[in-house]
């Protein structure tokens, strides 16, 4: 009996798996890492462990990719439009509310009005300005924006993108979009600017690696297997040759440990996974169905994760994390759950009412 042959359907939902997943891996990576977690681990261990590592980092690059699978190309005032009302709008509303959350926890726990009313306007203001990772200015520190510095990388990235369009096709647009990744690169030699501007440059790139995928159809063409076979076994030979090196990739920290073949490779490796995770869109059951509804609301979750984690998350992490005592494995186990959990739950809770709100 012949072994049927899976069609990727070149649809609006195909990404809908992909995203849920790496969303699942950035609250995954954003969960406290105990003291001891990594020591007398065994072979099977550090391979999960190592898994694990590489498709975290190839999570942001992913979400650029998929985002510039549905890039079209505009005009320059009508793009900037568009950007500012998915994706700056949403930005701002999650800066205003994580800083009114932080107030207002800050000021229960300490209750130093002083210092609450500093810490907030350095959280305020970081955030308002895009700065990550955090950096101090003048003698004032302004605190990360946190995990929503994706949008604003997003934001410029479609834009320059959308310019690189205008002037290139192809491989061309490839090669254009690499050489403004390098000006990303370049600014990662000085301290964090506003705006996330060195991952704005950067992000052009994945974008442009998305655009391209869908005009050459890289993710559904079915055409010549061993050519696509091969290509496959090149790309998994270099993201192991990058971490066999401890080559490191931490887009949201400007961490790049061999620089522009850091940024190709996990921008190669976001593909790769793509096209796995693509193939597993004929599962139907709970846990699929479950993970797809999570990465069709990615930026609700992306957004109020961002209030929960910087607000209060990290402050209960810490406490948690100093007073535990018991396994290093069940108090991470515990902080992750607990964050899954919360953060899907008001994630859900928040989409019905939206959704009721509007019928």
């Amino acid at each position: 009996m012949k072994k049927e042959k899976i069609v990727i359907k070149n649809t609006l939902g195909m990404f809908d798996l992909i995203k849920g997943i790496m969303l699942l891996m950035m609250l995954l990576g954003h969960s406290t890492v105990f003291n001891g977690m990594y020591s007398n681990l065994n072979v099977v261990t550090y391979l999960i462990i190592g898994i694990i590592t590489v498709l975290g980092e190839a999570a942001m690059p992913a979400l650029f990719v998929i985002s510039g699978y549905g890039l079209r190309k505009t005009i320059f005032t009508k793009c900037v439009k568009k950007q500012f009302k998915i994706l700056i709008v949403p930005y701002l509303i999650t800066v205003v509310v994580t800083s009114i959350v932080a107030f207002v926890s800050m000021a229960i726990e300490y209750g130093d009005i002083i210092r609450v009313v500093k810490e907030t306007a350095s959280l305020f203001l970081g955030s308002l300005f895009g700065i990550t990772p955090g950096t101090g200015y003048l003698g004032f520190y302004f605190t990360a924006c946190g995990p929503v510095w994706f949008l604003v990388a997003l934001f410029f990235g479609n834009i320059i993108s959308n310019q690189l369009l205008r002037y290139f096709e192809g491989q061309k647009l490839l090669v254009a979009a690499f050489v403004v990744s390098l000006v990303g690169w370049g600014l990662t030699f000085v301290r964090p600017l506003p705006g996330a501007l060195s991952q704005s440059f950067i992000a052009p790139l994945y974008i442009c690696f998305g655009y391209y995928a869908k005009k050459h159809k890289l993710f559904v063409s079915q055409d010549n297997v061993a050519k696509r076979n091969i290509s496959i076994v090149l790309v998994i030979a270099v993201i192991l040759a990058h971490k066999a090196m401890a080559g490191e990739f931490y887009m949201a920290h400007n961490v790049y440990t061999y620089g522009p073949f850091s940024i190709v490779v996990n921008g190669l490796a976001a593909l790769l996974f793509i096209y796995w995770f693509l193939h597993l869109n004929t599962l139907n059951g709970v846990i699929s169905s479950n993970i797809r509804k999570i990465g069709r609301y990615s930026l609700y979750l992306l957004c109020i994760h961002s209030i929960l984690y910087m607000a209060i998350g990290t402050r209960i992490q810490q406490v948690f994390a100093s007073s535990w005592q018991g396994s290093p494995w069940l108090g991470f186990a515990i902080v992750l759950t607990t964050r899954l959990v919360v953060d899907l739950f008001i994630t859900f809770i928040f989409v019905r009412i939206k959704n009721s709100l509007t019928k």
